[in-house]
């Protein structure tokens, strides 16, 4: 099932927006500071947040846990999926197809 949303990090607040009419479907504020770095995977979406590691449902924006991570300080943090590296080069890879042909089409064209 393709999702309908797009998911927005900032601010302290994780959004849902409509990807076609842009609306904001829903706004949760976060623990924490300005940026927010976040990964979706199923049903969550996983939001760092000054030193805090969130769970939150991606159909309604409610926070299912969250963790303050203890001694682990505030700075900037990074998440990684297994699979989500892949997910990415896949993507690459037909980008860099479809460029390929279009460029194919081009110069065989100007013959």
């Amino acid at each position: 099932m393709t999702d309908v949303n797009l998911y927005l990090g900032i601010r302290g607040s994780v959004l849902a927006v409509n990807k076609k009419t842009g609306d904001i479907v829903w706004n949760t504020k976060l623990k924490g500071h300005d940026y927010v770095m976040l990964v979706v995977e199923g049903d969550v979406i996983f939001a760092y947040s000054g030193g805090y590691l969130f769970c939150v449902d991606k159909q309604s924006g409610h926070i299912h846990w969250e963790n303050g991570l203890k001694g682990m300080g505030f700075g900037m943090g990074t998440i990684a999926i297994q699979g989500s590296v892949t997910d990415m080069s896949a993507m690459i890879q037909k980008f860099l197809a479809a460029r390929q042909n279009s460029s194919d089409s081009s110069s065989s064209s100007a013959d």
